[in-house]
C-alpha cells in the first residue's frame, strides 16, 4: 500500500450542519440511498425513449406572431398539403426530357407517386390542364412542337434533362415526412428522384442529427474519461462521474418529453404542445449539461480525494468532501437556476423547453445526484474508488492532471492511490 499522509478523518467542520449531517447519513446507509434514488431517476428518463425530433415550424411562435397567424389560417382555411405541395425534381439519364426515354421516365414516376399514401395529386407538365392534353409523344419525336401560348408553362416546368414535380397531399406536419420518404423510395428506371420542399427539409435535418449524435456522444464521454483519469488517477472514478451525468441528463430529458411533447403542464407553463420536442434541444442541454456536471463532479471530487490521500478512509473522506463541496456546488446551482429559469419566461417554446429543461437538470444535478446518489455509490465501492493498474499509475504519475502533494508530505513523489 503506498504511503499517505498520516492523519485522522476529521469530524462535522461545523461549515454546514445540515450538509454534515445528510453526509454522514448517507454514509450510515447508502444502499438505502442509492436504490430509491436511482429508481426515481430511471422512472423520471423512461419518456425519453418516446422522444420525437423536429426542425420546429411556425408553431414553436406565439399564437399572435404574424408567422403563425397565417401559417395557422393556411391550414384551417385550406385543405392539408395543398398550400405546400412536395417539389420533386425527375433527372433523366437520356439528356432531355422532352425525348421518348424521358418522358416514359417522367410518366412512370408520376404514376408511382399517385399510388402513395394520402397523394391526392400529382402536378407536372403531364397534368397541368394547359399542356396535358399536348402529344407529348410527338414532340419527343420531333414531329410536333410546343404550342407559342404553352411554351411559358413547359419552361417553367422542364428545364433539359429535368423536370419539376409537385406532389400534393391530404396532409401535413410530422405526417408528410413519410410521404417524404416513400417518393425518394420510388425506383425509376432511366432517372434519379430528388425530393425537397419544407417536410424534406425536416427528415433530413432531424436524421442528420440521429446520424451524428451517437460519434459526438462517444467523444465526449471518451474524452471526458480520458480528463479525469488523468486528474484521479482511477480507473473506476471516470465510469462512475459519466454514469451520474448521464442518469440526470436522462431524468431531465424525460420529464421534457412529458411536459413539451406530451403536453403536461402546458396550460401552468402557457404553451401548446406540438407532439414533438424541437431537435436542437436535447443536443443543447447534453452539451451545457454535461460540462456543468463534470464541473461539479471535479470540485466534489477533488475534496474527496485531497481527504483520501491524508487520512486513507473512504468513507469519512467522502463524507468530508460532500459537506465541505455543498454550499458551493448549491451556490452555484442557484446561479445556474436563476438563470436558466428565465428561458421559461419567453413566448418561444423553444427557449421556453430549453430552459425549463436546464433548469430542471441542474436541480436534480446538485442536489439529488451530489448530494445523495455520488456519496452511496463511492461509499459502497470503497477503496476500489481510487484504484489503478501499476502501467497507468505510471502514466499519471508523469503526465497527470492532478495537484500533487509534496513528497515532504506524502511520503512519495506523486499521488497515492489505494492498492
Amino acid at each position: 500500500m503506498p504511503a499517505r499522509i498520516p492523519g485522522r478523518a476529521r469530524k462535522n467542520t461545523g461549515e454546514s450542519r445540515f450538509w454534515g449531517t445528510i453526509a454522514h447519513q448517507v454514509m450510515r446507509r447508502p444502499v438505502a440511498v442509492l436504490v430509491p434514488v436511482l429508481a426515481v431517476l430511471l422512472f423520471a428518463g423512461v419518456p425519453f425513449l418516446r422522444l420525437d425530433l423536429t426542425p420546429g415550424g411556425p408553431d414553436v411562435l406565439p399564437e399572435d406572431a404574424p408567422a403563425r397567424v397565417a401559417s395557422d389560417r393556411l391550414l384551417t382555411d385550406f385543405p392539408a398539403g395543398e398550400s405546400d405541395p412536395v417539389p420533386v425534381l425527375v433527372q433523366v439519364n437520356s439528356g432531355d426530357v422532352l425525348t421518348a426515354s424521358g418522358i416514359a421516365s417522367l410518366e412512370s414516376f408520376i404514376a408511382q407517386a399517385g399510388t402513395i399514401s394520402h397523394v391526392t395529386r400529382v402536378e407536372s407538365a403531364m397534368t397541368d390542364p394547359a399542356t396535358r392534353d399536348l402529344d407529348w409523344q410527338a414532340i419527343a419525336a420531333g414531329s410536333a412542337a410546343v404550342p407559342a401560348d404553352s411554351q411559358a408553362i413547359v419552361d417553367g416546368i422542364v428545364r433539359g434533362d429535368t423536370a419539376l414535380v409537385e406532389v400534393v397531399t391530404d396532409i401535413d406536419g410530422a405526417a408528410l415526412e413519410e410521404t417524404v420518404r416513400d417518393l425518394r423510395a420510388i425506383d425509376v428506371p432511366g432517372a434519379a428522384i430528388e425530393v425537397g420542399g419544407t417536410a424534406a427539409t425536416a427528415v433530413d435535418t432531424v436524421d442528420g442529427i440521429k446520424a451524428g449524435l451517437p460519434k459526438a456522444i462517444l467523444f465526449v464521454i471518451a474524452a471526458t474519461y480520458l480528463i479525469l483519469l488523468l486528474t484521479f488517477g482511477s480507473v473506476f472514478l471516470p465510469l462512475k462521474a459519466i454514469a451520474m451525468t448521464l442518469l440526470s441528463i436522462s431524468a431531465s430529458l424525460g420529464t421534457l418529453v412529458l411536459v413539451f411533447q406530451e403536453g403536461h403542464l402546458q396550460n401552468v407553463l402557457g404553451f401548446s404542445a406540438t407532439g414533438e420536442i424541437i431537435s436542437t434541444t436535447p443536443i443543447l442541454m447534453f452539451s451545457i449539461l454535461f460540462g456543468l456536471s463534470m464541473d461539479y463532479e471535479v470540485l466534489m471530487l477533488t475534496r474527496i480525494q485531497e481527504e483520501y490521500q491524508r487520512t486513507g478512509d473512504n468513507r469519512a473522506s467522502v463524507a468530508f468532501g460532500l459537506e465541505r463541496t455543498a454550499r458551493t456546488i448549491t451556490s452555484a446551482a442557484a446561479i445556474m437556476v436563476v438563470a436558466f429559469g428565465a428561458f421559461m419566461l419567453a413566448d418561444i417554446v423553444i427557449i421556453k423547453s430549453l430552459g425549463f429543461g436546464l433548469t430542471l437538470a441542474v436541480l436534480i444535478d446538485a442536489t439529488i445526484v451530489r448530494a445523495l446518489l455520488v456519496p452511496a455509490t463511492m461509499r459502497l465501492m470503497g477503496d476500489w474508488n481510487w484504484w489503478a493498474p501499476s502501467p497507468v499509475k505510471a502514466i499519471v504519475d508523469r503526465i497527470g492532471l492532478a495537484r500533487r502533494a509534496s513528497s515532504a508530505r506524502t511520503g512519495c513523489g506523486g499521488l497515492s492511490y489505494a492498492s
